[in-house]
């Protein structure tokens, strides 16, 4: 028996014609062409209309195992935030470390980037100045609970926090400086 297999990927649509049943006659040859081309056409058709769902990927999604923490101390007028981090060697991690000033304070919320030295026990600091002075020359004091945290900004992944209270002082007026001695007149 020979035939025409169409669409063979889809073999339940496949479309088999037995040429014994057409007949030699020129109307009987124009037709069954026509049913020939109709069938492969609807066949195709039927392939066509059949989604091809995408194979899922066996790829798992991979989370970074970078590590950091932070702690917070203060010196002098400035809040100083000391940082560890351990960067996973096979991402593309972008850290920044994130201020949080106390609420009803006239300091503001800030973000500083933390540039990879290291791949392990990477050390980092910044700092924030506490005692400030307004564009009038008063002193303002950033008192209250502040907040740093090392965030993943790729992620938005928070990997390590800490908080202090800070308590600052005014710093104390400068004392005068003393007058220069007056200078001795030249006898003539």
């Amino acid at each position: 028996m020979s035939g025409i297999a169409l669409c063979n990927k889809f073999p339940h649509n496949a479309v088999v014609f037995n040429r014994s049943i057409i007949k030699e006659s020129n109307y009987m040859k124009n037709t069954a062409k026509l049913l020939l081309v109709g069938a492969a056409v609807l066949s195709l058709v039927g392939c066509a209309n059949q989604a091809v769902k995408p194979v899922a990927s066996a790829k798992a999604v991979r989370t970074s195992t970078t590590t950091s923490s932070i702690s917070l101390k203060t010196q002098g007028s400035l809040l100083v935030a000391n940082i560890t981090t351990n960067w996973d060697p096979r991402a593309n991690d972008s850290l920044a470390v994130a201020w949080t000033a106390p609420a009803n304070s006239y300091c503001q919320n800030s973000q500083f980037p933390i540039t990879k030295a290291h791949q392990s026990n990477d050390l980092a600091w910044a700092y924030r100045t506490v005692v400030q002075t307004n564009a009038s020359g008063a002193t303002q004091l950033c008192n209250g609970m502040w907040t740093a945290k090392v965030v993943n900004l790729n992620t938005g992944k928070v990997l390590a926090t800490a908080q202090l209270n800070v308590n600052a002082q005014a710093p104390a007026p400068a004392a005068p400086a003393p007058a220069a001695p007056a200078a001795k007149k030249a006898s003539s």
